[in-house]
């Protein structure tokens, strides 16, 4: 394939041994081995500039398994590193938040005064990390400390950058 990453700003010719197709967040994504990477990563399909099958077979696709392969990934995205995130959200959006199951690790606890804490054990900040921000002031990060002070960092930004216009 031709793949335009945006990670890396640029068109690279990848051999792909295509292991699992998937549709996560509105886009398509297909999982495989790739040989520039020497690893198995993830191609979005949109970003696909050419695509050529070859003759070729592979072996090592059949024993792909998605789930182990994200692991404990908030969504798609695995970083390496296992954080025990606690999060308290306020009772505006509390309800809302606790009726969906948004991780395999999620515990949820009602608090008194209509808040709800909810705690997960995920691979990784970044992708968890814009999920918050999506609740704006209506949560607090309680742990880890280094996810509170992502969100905080990214928040200053926020202001800086709209208070320039």
């Amino acid at each position: 394939i031709k793949y335009h990453s945006l990670f890396e700003g640029i068109i690279t010719d990848v051999e792909l041994c295509p292991y699992h197709l998937m549709y996560n967040r509105r886009a398509w994504y297909v999982l495989g081995f790739s040989d520039v990477h020497k690893s198995i990563r993830t191609f979005k399909l949109n970003r696909i500039k050419e695509l050529k099958s070859t003759e070729r077979y592979f072996v090592g696709g059949e024993s792909f398994d998605l789930y182990d392969y994200l692991g404990r990934a908030w969504s798609m995205i695995r970083e390496g590193r296992i954080y025990n995130i606690k999060l308290r959200f306020l009772p505006m959006v509390a309800n809302n938040v606790t009726e969906v199951q948004w991780h395999s690790t999620q515990k949820v606890r009602h608090n008194s005064d209509g808040s709800a804490t909810i705690e997960f054990r995920v691979d990784g900040l970044r992708e968890i990390t814009w999920w918050i921000l999506g609740y704006g002031d209506q949560v607090q990060v309680l742990a880890p400390k280094v996810l509170r002070n992502k969100v905080l960092e990214t928040a200053k930004n926020m202001i800086k950058l709209n208070q320039q216009i």
